[in-house]
């Protein structure tokens, strides 16, 4: 599978089914006298109807998958150039994989992604935090037994913070 270097190749060639975005934000840094503002500036390009990765199917698509007619279902990509005025350049480049629409409005999709990630380092920083590293848990059905409040806890972060977009 080789869609990262799909998608940078064709974000770099810019072909019609490429949909490039910047988006530049103001934000005010620091407070009182020494406070100052700062361009933070992100740069994407979607990718739409993306035919490497044959992973993304229904189930029972797999069974054609080695015939010459097989066709794998389209799937989008972002390519992020420059996130936060970090310009990470073609090579290291981060590339997200998506079935929403990039077409449209790009940072929608990224935007997304972006908030659940946030959700989910938390949950795992949570439990690191409160895991005794001398002594870690095995993975039996006891000790998977200690996992649930870590789930429970970012379910209910996630619906924290749902609630307070509304």
């Amino acid at each position: 599978m080789h869609i990262k270097e799909d998608a940078r190749q064709i974000a770099q060639l810019a072909g019609s089914e490429v949909c490039c975005k910047r988006r530049t934000q103001t934000v005010t840094r620091s407070w009182g006298k020494e406070a100052y503002t700062q361009q933070i500036v992100t740069e994407l390009y979607g990718i739409s109807q993306l035919n490497t990765s044959a992973a993304y199917r229904p189930p029972g698509h797999a069974e054609d998958q080695n015939k010459k007619s097989f066709i794998p279902n389209p799937i989008n990509a972002i390519v992020i150039t420059q996130w936060e005025n970090h310009n990470c350049g073609w090579d290291k480049s981060r590339v997200f994989v998506t079935n929403m629409d990039v077409s449209q409005d790009l940072f929608l999709a990224f935007d997304a992604y972006d908030e659940r990630s946030i959700i989910e380092n938390s949950l795992f920083r949570q439990t690191k935090q409160s895991l005794h590293h001398k002594y870690p848990i095995q993975k039996t059905k006891e000790g998977m037994h200690l996992f649930s409040p870590y789930i429970e806890n970012s379910e209910f972060s996630r619906f924290r913070v749902e609630d307070s977009r509304h």
